[in-house]
């Protein structure tokens, strides 16, 4: 691989994420007490990168030598990964029911830059290493999110994604023994002269293992559930909007460029997508714990980003853009309400959030819309991105699929709507004082409805850019 001038700059939004970690290390190890500081040069970070991003709008770059690509499939990922880490940031400055590490930032600001190699790759060596470099900040992450946290969450999910990339690895090996290749559309080109066998079938199905372990698939979304369940929310928001979105956007790529023409593969995601999105429905329906409910609620999300794998080629690739936009903006407005919610009550328990509107109704107001929207209710975000992504399915033939999403969304509404008049409706379990929310949680309350409801007027310019985005996808 060649390095130049231009391989450097199309790094430019990586390279601010890495000053800035190197940045926050720094104030964390010479300041202590800094850890609302180092979040702040984080954001700062962040924000800078995003500035990097816009400025490679109208290029289309190959780097290393197809190792990675700079196209609008890369940009539209990296922006909604660089948004969700900044909503990320500031929840990290609002929640006050925990104290993160002075380091916890700079790791932050590291996984934020594996997922964003994720999105660029285009060859299964610099695929593999975003998938291990992203693994190891999630677990890094939920240990240093100390000390409210066990570190029983540390431990499950770095073992959850060191499995995940060591069984994506191996596929990986397969498919360039298979091959000969590592560029992802050669080892398309190779194989599909080569024919289907056995191990093409294994290596396939051990990539999506190893991916399914990444955004909560059934039945192995135990990984996903084990930093739900232990690790403090600004985590759990990072692992179900940002790794969820750079995974669900590698595997896209794997799909269309290794396995474009095989049907054995279609039907495989289909049966994958239709167990995850009914396994996660009826489990949330009876789950008694908020924390438990909302990683139920991102593995349906899960069910419903593999289903626009299905229909890669009649409109799956723009849909799982749109799509991962409006579930990022879902998923973190849930969070700040629940950030909100667990600074004046601390319980985990479904039945206590009963009567919340009460003494704390903008969190109360937030909360019911980013659960409406996670359930596809019209006509907020979650309802147009779960559209398109079953108009593509539907156009790809399985509409038993789209029927099973259709089902799986009703009964999502009727949990959420359950929940919403309990928080609305129901007299409240404890005695709280209406506290009014300080400035960080304020700011993550409106940024977060702001996503929501406004979701639906960017939808035209949104749809657009992904629909441009997918032909640097499709073969």
């Amino acid at each position: 691989m060649s390095f130049s001038i231009q391989n450097a700059l199309a790094f430019t939004p990586e390279w601010w994420l890495l000053l800035g970690a190197a940045v926050a290390f720094t104030l964390g190890r010479v300041r202590t007490g800094s850890e609302d500081q180092t979040s702040v040069v984080g954001l700062i970070a962040v924000v800078l990168a995003l500035a990097g991003l816009l400025t490679q709008l109208r290029s289309s770059i190959t780097i290393f030598e197809g190792a990675f690509v700079v196209d609008g499939y890369t940009r539209l990922l990296q922006g909604i990964v660089l948004a969700s880490a900044a909503a990320c940031l500031l929840l990290a400055l609002a929640d006050r029911t925990w104290t993160p590490a002075p380091d916890f930032a700079g790791f932050l600001l590291l996984a934020t830059t594996a997922a964003m190699l994720i999105a660029g790759a285009a060859d299964l060596v610099s695929l593999a290493l975003g998938v291990a470099l992203l693994g190891m900040g999630l677990g890094v992450m939920a240990v240093e999110a100390r000390p409210s946290s066990t570190p029983a969450a540390g431990v499950g999910a770095f073992i959850a994604s060191t499995l995940a990339a060591a069984v994506i690895a191996y596929g990986f090996a397969l498919l360039y023994g298979l091959s000969g290749e590592t560029a992802l559309a050669a080892v398309g080109r190779r194989l599909g002269q080569t024919g289907s066998r056995p191990a093409l079938a294994v290596a396939l199905a051990l990539v999506l293992a190893g991916f399914g372990v990444l955004i909560g698939m059934v039945p192995v979304q135990w990984g996903m559930q084990s930093i739900f369940q232990r690790a403090p929310l600004p985590v759990s928001a990072f692992t179900g909007s940002v790794a969820v979105t750079a995974a669900l956007g590698g595997l896209m790529r794997v799909v269309t460029g290794v396995a474009a023409s095989g049907s054995a593969v279609s039907l495989l995601l289909a049966i994958l997508a239709a167990a995850t999105m009914t396994g996660a429905t009826v489990a949330a329906l009876g789950e008694r714990s908020l924390r438990r409910l909302l990683s139920w609620i991102l593995v349906g999300q899960a069910g419903f980003g593999l289903a626009a794998l299905v229909g890669a080629r009649q409109g799956g690739v723009a849909a799982l853009l749109v799509f991962s936009a409006s579930l990022a903006a879902g998923l973190l407005a849930a969070v700040a309400a629940l950030v909100a919610y667990f600074h004046r009550v601390h319980s985990d328990r479904v039945a206590d959030i009963s009567g919340m509107a009460s003494y704390a109704p903008a969190p109360a107001a937030v909360l019911a819309l980013a659960l409406a929207s996670l359930s596809g209710i019209p006509p907020l975000a979650g309802f147009f991105g779960r559209l398109l992504v079953l108009r593509a399915v539907v156009d790809a033939g399985y509409s038993w699929l789209a029927l099973i999403g259709v089902a799986s969304t009703v009964l999502a509404a009727f949990s959420a709507l359950r929940l919403v008049r309990a928080v609305f409706l129901d007299p409240p379990v404890f005695e709280v004082h209406p506290v009014l929310p300080h400035r960080a949680q304020g700011t993550a309350l409106g940024l977060g409805t702001l996503a929501v409801v406004a979701f639906g007027a960017f939808l035209g310019p949104l749809l657009g850019f992904a629909t441009v985005a997918a032909r640097a996808v499709l073969p």
